[in-house]
């Protein structure tokens, strides 16, 4: 043991030796202490542990010794990568748990070890026990803390799938809780503290949980640790996605570019800032940002979009002769590059279109394969100019829909099978419509209501209808009015289609149909007085038209009760006659008083009551009474033409008939019966 230059070889195995010979000798306690030195100061743990599990029974210093060269051997395995034999060997480290302190450093490394390997379960779980371990140092629970942050963040990117979202989104809000709580810690190293305010931001950022982010963003902004170009770089990309916060936004962008020249975001960050400038359509200064990356980073990813992009802003700037020359540098340079290709020539499509000049889209498609013209994109030319200007709500609409109907008319001449001839013709006559050509636009809105139903098909059925019922062509108003209620899931539309429909039928005298929309009309939860009134109206006379009387009476009710105006005292008339024609000639005439009695009078339908009352008289058989009812109306209704006096002449002549042949049979007699005893 004195004399070995590396005694563990030889000396362990003396004493081991000695140990075994005199198991109870005097010097055994001298022998430990010896044991204890080699033990402890050796490198070779695998066999100091071998050797100590040849010791039957060990004292406190053998098993501190135990617990050190266990914990040595964890630390050498960890070191070397070989995690789960350092786990192994930070397990032995309970075996004889003397010293708290290596027991909660063992318990650490190993959360560690299972963390490496990525098995964060058992990684959070172990670090978890050391925050509960007693005589933990007040640093190692930090670090314990720090560390399940970063178990729960890493483990949150095993869910990238979007369907797994709300189990990343569990892991991520776990992690910023750790997190903060370690931000809320005495630790004194601020880079750290950085770090994972870094990282509670970056998770609100994936969790889209903005005003968070921009918070903690901030915070490590403050700590002015390594991670800030970083954190200002995030912090610009959050502001994006927020309302209103293009300016700071824009402040973020330029805080890494002005400070951080040697930053790995600087580049991302002036892309950006020209991104962010184009979007606000402040086209000067993100030409200038796009430029820089044209010349500043000439080999850069990012120089083929910034081409586009200026290519972009000048078209948009109305500069095409610059916007051309940028697209054809892209064309030179990517052009063999098939989707570059395809993108430059799209951009050059819009610009040759807005210059008017679709030869040059042709010269174009015959350099360049992959600019060459499908017949979809040819009907294109003609179709999208036409539509921009339709829908351009910068143009009063009488100049844009004034310069849109020449370009959809030729359209129509050009392609009059085309893909987009439905749109277009509805385009068109909306166009007329909105201009005032109603004619012009209803014999277009026609030719989409006789095809399948569109998008258009119930905006033609609502003008459609109301232009027919409009100029009393009924007949052709009602399969609009029809289309409509069909397919409209507009309530109100679906009840003015209902009550269209009712009021044609009316007027063209199609009685059945007329009340079963009236019927309808009656149900809607949307009807007002007003239609009421009408709606009883139509089921009324509707009904009576067809000799329903017991089916109008109701309505004819109705109308008498709630509406003075002359339909009331129609409806009174038409009662009046209902209970006539169904021969209740008592009833018929009480009906007539009712409308002798209304106010105000209308002497057309008082003069009317006068001739049914004449009619039931007749009936009655007094034909005295009916000759003075006649009599009255003739001799004092005023008005020659409108039907009354021919009807009161025409029942005189019929009531005169009646009294001259009373007058040649005689008094009737009345017949005599016999009754016989047995009552037969």
């Amino acid at each position: 043991y004195q004399l070995d230059i590396n005694p563990y070889d030889e000396a362990v195995e003396a004493f081991e030796l000695y140990l075994n010979r005199y198991p109870n000798a005097e010097r055994k306690q001298d022998v430990y202490q010896y044991l204890v030195k080699v033990y402890t100061s050796t490198n070779n743990y695998e066999k100091a542990l071998a050797s100590l599990d040849k010791i039957p029974t060990k004292d406190i210093q053998l098993k501190t010794a135990y617990q050190i060269v266990a914990f040595n051997l964890g630390v050498k395995h960890f070191e070397a990568g070989n995690f789960p034999e350092a786990i192994k060997a930070f397990d032995l480290v309970k075996r004889y748990p003397v010293d708290p302190q290596v027991s909660a450093k063992a318990a650490f490394w190993t959360a560690d070890a299972h963390y490496r390997t990525k098995n964060y379960d058992q990684a959070i779980a172990d670090y978890k026990k050391v925050l509960t371990m007693p005589a933990v140092p007040e640093l190692l629970q930090w670090e314990a803390r720090y560390s399940i942050g970063y178990a729960y963040y890493d483990k949150a990117y095993q869910f990238d799938a979007q369907e797994k979202f709300e189990q990343k989104r569990v892991m991520l809000q776990k992690a910023i809780e750790e997190f903060r709580l370690f931000l809320q810690s005495g630790h004194t190293y601020k880079r750290k503290k950085a770090d994972a305010a870094m990282l509670i931001a970056d998770a609100y950022y994936v969790l889209k949980e903005n005003e968070q982010a921009v918070k903690y963003y901030k915070e490590v902004i403050a700590y002015g640790e390594e991670k800030t170009d970083q954190a200002y770089y995030y912090l610009a990309l959050t502001y994006g996605y927020m309302d209103n916060k293009n300016s700071d936004r824009i402040s973020s962008l330029l805080e890494i570019i002005n400070n951080y020249p040697n930053s790995k975001f600087l580049q991302l960050s002036i892309y950006e800032l020209a991104e962010t400038y184009k979007s606000n359509s402040d086209f000067d200064k993100a030409l200038k940002y796009y430029k820089q990356i044209v010349f500043d980073y000439p080999s850069s990813i990012k120089v083929l979009d910034a081409k586009m992009n200026i290519g972009d802003i000048y078209y948009k700037k109305g500069e095409y002769a610059k916007s051309e020359q940028y697209y054809m540098e892209v064309l030179n340079t990517y052009g063999s590059d098939q989707k570059v290709c395809e993108r430059v020539a799209d951009g050059l499509k819009d610009l040759y279109i807005a210059m008017n000049k679709p030869e040059k889209i042709e010269t174009l498609a015959q350099q360049y394969p992959c600019a060459n013209i499908t017949p979809d994109e040819q009907e294109n030319l003609y179709y999208l100019p036409a539509v921009d200007i339709y829908f351009d709500s910068t143009k009063a609409i009488t100049v844009r829909y004034n310069e849109a109907i020449p370009k959809f008319e030729k359209y129509l001449e050009k392609f009059p099978s085309g893909r987009y001839v439905n749109d277009v013709k509805n385009y068109l006559a909306d166009c007329h419509y909105q201009l005032g050509n109603e004619a012009l636009a209803v014999e277009l809105y026609q030719e989409t209501l006789g095809g399948p139903t569109t998008g258009f098909t119930e905006t033609a059925a609502l003008r459609v209808s109301k232009y027919m019922y409009n100029n009393e062509r009924y007949a052709e108003a009602i399969p609009a009015y029809k289309k409509t209620e069909e397919i409209t899931a507009v309530p109100a539309d679906k009840y003015n289609a209902q009550l269209g429909l009712m009021r044609c039928y009316f007027l063209m005298e199609q009685w059945p149909e007329s009340v079963v929309y009236a019927e309808k009309v009656l149900n809607s939860s949307l009807i007002t007085s007003e239609h009421k009134i009408e709606a009883h109206y139509a089921y009324a006379f509707g009904s009576y038209n067809q000799k329903k009387y017991e089916d109008a009476k109701g309505s004819l009710s109705w109308l008498t009760k709630n509406t003075n105006t002359e339909r009331g005292t129609e409806a009174q008339y038409a009662l009046a006659d209902a209970e006539y024609q169904l021969g209740r000639y008592v009833e018929a005439d009480q009906e007539v008083d009712k409308l002798l009695k209304r106010k105000p009078a209308y002497n057309y339908w008082i003069a009317k009551a006068l001739i049914l009352r004449s009619r039931i008289l007749m009936q009655l058989g007094d034909l005295f009474g009916a000759e003075q009812n006649l009599k009255s109306v003739i001799e004092h209704y005023p008005n020659q033409d409108d039907g009354i006096l021919d009807e009161a002449n025409e029942l005189w002549e019929e009531l005169m008939q009646l009294k001259n042949q009373e007058e040649e049979f005689g008094e009737r007699t009345s017949p005599t019966i016999e009754i016989e005893e047995d009552g037969n």
